[in-house]
């Protein structure tokens, strides 16, 4: 790939700018670029399933537009089981256990931080480090250079929707990277109304930031080609 091209039009011609070309992006350097390479990366430790390859997939579209700099401090909102290796990973308490146990095992000589010792300490000074959505306070601002949620923003409220939004604006560096993949609709079950919301969560509807750089914008390939439920995958660059 040719890493100085300045945008998609230079890749694609004709074809749409907000389109992600998955060949391209596995040609990139650094990109895992098989599903033998990623049997390889996870050691024949786990059994591959889609959430597994689909973090890899997500790792090479972040490789191609952020570079492979091992010294970028990211932030997973969501993590679940933390397929998606990440700096710093803000989650359900409960979600969070799993995610540890999965990051300690892979990399049993990681420095991790737990979300009951972050007080007093350097995010900095680790090389994992577990949030509760309570503690998103202790983010820096303007320390990140990637941010990414996975299928997660769908089952939350719009006012939690915001929220995330509202941190990414803060603790995002200017020209950082903010990536998310979620359903285009979903309903969400709940005590009234016959057991759903009266609106759904809709991608359209996130409070997107009208200053920051679309990068990628489309249905996302694949889940498209494994799922029957409608996914967008959307990447930007974060502009203050």
């Amino acid at each position: 790939a040719d890493s100085s091209a300045t945008s998609y039009a230079d890749y694609f011609g004709a074809q749409s700018r907000y389109r992600l070309n998955p060949l391209m992006i596995a040609r990139h350097k650094g990109a895992y670029e098989s599903i033998g390479v990623i049997k390889a990366a996870v050691k024949k430790r786990y059994k591959l399933n889609f959430q597994m390859v689909y973090s890899y997939y997500i790792f090479n579209i972040l490789n191609f537009f952020a570079g492979n700099d091992k010294n970028k401090t990211i932030l997973e909102i969501g993590g679940g089981s933390g397929n998606l290796l990440s700096l710093i990973d803000v989650d359900l308490p409960e979600t969070l256990s799993s995610a540890i146990l999965f990051i300690k095992d892979l990399y049993p000589a990681a420095k991790i931080l737990m979300p009951n010792e972050i007080y007093g300490e350097s995010v900095q000074d680790f090389d994992f480090v577990f949030l509760t959505p309570a503690q998103t306070d202790n983010i820096k601002s303007d320390s990140l250079d990637i941010v990414t949620n996975l299928c997660s923003f769908q089952e939350m409220t719009k006012e939690q929707v915001t929220d995330y939004f509202d941190l990414i604006d803060r603790c995002a560096k200017d020209q950082g990277i903010f990536l998310t993949t979620n359903r285009a609709e979903k309903f969400s079950n709940s005590p009234g109304d016959g057991g759903l919301e009266k609106e759904p969560s809709r991608f359209a509807d996130y409070p997107w930031r009208r200053a920051n750089k679309i990068l990628a914008y489309e249905v996302c390939p694949l889940f498209y080609l494994t799922n029957p439920n409608c996914h967008f995958i959307r990447a930007e660059v974060v502009q203050k």
